[in-house]
């Protein structure tokens, strides 16, 4: 798992698709909220592993991930998905991974 809060996080993601999307997600961020780093409202993790979603703990999350939980869950191209947690009025996160590490978490 790699957690992205700034350009620097970035590294080590061998994904093209992925690297492209979330360092455009990170720009969106950056340019909406004029920050350069998003630590103080959320983070994007992206997932590499399916067993990392059941460490909810290091998404700041109190219980465990369940489908509910989600806000949206959304196809991001070359088989990821990008799903939403708002966490409260203030943070957020996104967690980015394979679509089949999702399965269980999505509407059918």
């Amino acid at each position: 798992m790699k957690k992205v809060e700034k350009y620097d996080d970035l590294k080590g993601i061998e994904e093209e698709d992925v690297y492209a999307y979330i360092k455009a997600l990170l720009e969106e961020l950056f340019q909406t909220y004029e920050v350069d780093s998003i630590e103080e409202f959320g983070a994007i993790f992206y997932i590499e592993k399916e067993e990392e979603l059941l460490q909810h703990r290091e998404f700041y999350l109190s219980l465990p991930l369940r489908e509910q939980r989600f806000e949206w869950i959304d196809e991001v191209g070359n088989g990821y998905v990008n799903g939403c947690i708002v966490i409260d009025n203030e943070r957020a996160i996104n967690l980015i991974g394979k679509a089949e590490y999702f399965t269980k978490y999505m509407e059918d």
